[in-house]
């Protein structure tokens, strides 16, 4: 198997409108422009976006959508699984998240001879699983894939060893930035994530309500749909802004695929996620040259640096991060500098770094 190109089978839970799942299509658009290597998808169960599921079978490669309802138990899947390995005699399975990793460690017992590639998206994956699950990890996964510094120095502590560090990467050619652009007297700030609880929206909101007090001119929009699994916090989010009269001042756009017309207005991206692996949107932001104040944890304190390429704040500490937001509204001669070396600063996430490093990974497995 050395000479050979691995064919490679992607395992995801759903495919909605999401950090993970459009990285996986972004990554797939790239291998179908670089490598020669085979990539089948599956898509275990019946969640997903017909944008997403439109654009990932345009990219040509074999998908397959199981259409699982959330929360069924059926061996199935297994069945459905070995069937589509057999017939690509399938070197690599590469799940992407949670769900994905379980079914795929199950065929990894009666197929051992399959390698299991799993990728960390964010902090405390491992803390929050079971002993049982912890030990089937260590056990049945070939190599894990962490991208950040943070999770892998967290997964080595929890006593796995086959990690590598990868960032994750994104398709600079989409993003364009002009240098010569004038601040507005209104800010322009953007925030795209679902609107769950982890992801922290209700912090911005009390920090603009501050920013609003504070006599501030902005206008905030929120790009990002519902959470299947924090459905409530969607309708919180939506009477936390209008039970704080700022109705006029922030707007919810959605679910969006194509973000980059929402970046090419915004002066200033705000990232205030309780947890983040490493923020996918952040780089896409940053690649617009818009800077990116952020909560200061795991993988946002590895791309942010004050006064840089934007701001870090306190997790949770809405009074300071409406003091960032105001300080870079009221120093229009740090916006330019800072948003050039936003630009320059994600030069070195280009998606075809990642890429590279994940088919060398491929290959080392497949020997």
């Amino acid at each position: 198997m050395s000479n050979k190109r691995p064919i490679v089978l992607n395992l995801i839970s759903s495919l909605q409108m999401g950090g993970t799942e459009k990285l996986l299509i972004e990554t797939l658009k790239q291998a179908k422009k670089s490598s020669e290597s085979m990539f089948i998808t599956v898509v275990i169960n019946n969640c997903y976006d017909e944008k997403l599921k439109k654009e990932l079978i345009q990219i040509g490669y074999p998908v397959y959508f199981f259409n699982k309802k959330i929360g069924q138990k059926t061996f199935g899947v297994v069945q459905n699984l070995i069937k589509i390995i057999n017939k690509y005699n399938v070197d690599i399975i590469h799940s992407h998240n949670t769900g994905s990793k379980l079914w795929a460690i199950l065929v990894k017992m009666i197929m051992p001879r399959v390698r299991h590639v799993y990728t960390l998206h964010t902090t405390n994956m491992l803390e929050n699983s079971n002993r049982i699950f912890n030990l089937l990890h260590k056990k049945f996964i070939d190599a894990n894939i962490a991208i950040s510094k943070v999770i892998l120095d967290e997964t080595l502590e929890y006593g796995v060893e086959n990690v590598v560090h990868i960032y994750n990467g994104i398709d600079l050619s989409k993003f364009s930035f002009d240098p010569l652009q004038q601040p507005n007297n209104q800010l322009n700030i953007l925030n795209v994530s679902r609107l769950t609880a982890v992801k922290g929206q209700d912090i911005l909101i009390r920090a603009l309500n501050l920013c609003k007090q504070r006599g501030i001119n902005f206008s905030c929009t929120f790009v990002g749909g519902k959470c299947d699994y924090d459905k409530e916090n969607y309708d919180n989010i939506i009477s936390l802004a209008d039970k704080l009269y700022l109705s006029d001042n922030v707007h919810f756009a959605g679910q969006k695929c194509d973000i980059v017309p929402y970046l090419n207005k915004a002066d200033l991206f705000v990232l205030p996620s309780r947890y983040e692996g490493l923020g996918i949107a952040a780089l896409e932001a940053m690649a617009a040259g818009v800077p990116v104040i952020a909560s200061n944890i795991g993988g946002p304190r590895e791309i942010i640096f004050d006064d840089f390429n934007g701001f870090l704040f306190e997790r949770e500490n809405h009074e300071e991060l409406a003091d960032k937001i105001e300080y870079f509204y009221k120093n229009n001669d740090r916006q330019a500098r800072m948003k050039q070396s936003a630009y320059d600063y994600v030069r070195d996430f280009d998606i075809s770094i990642m890429c590279d490093k994940y088919l060398e990974l491929y290959s080392l497995l497949a020997r």
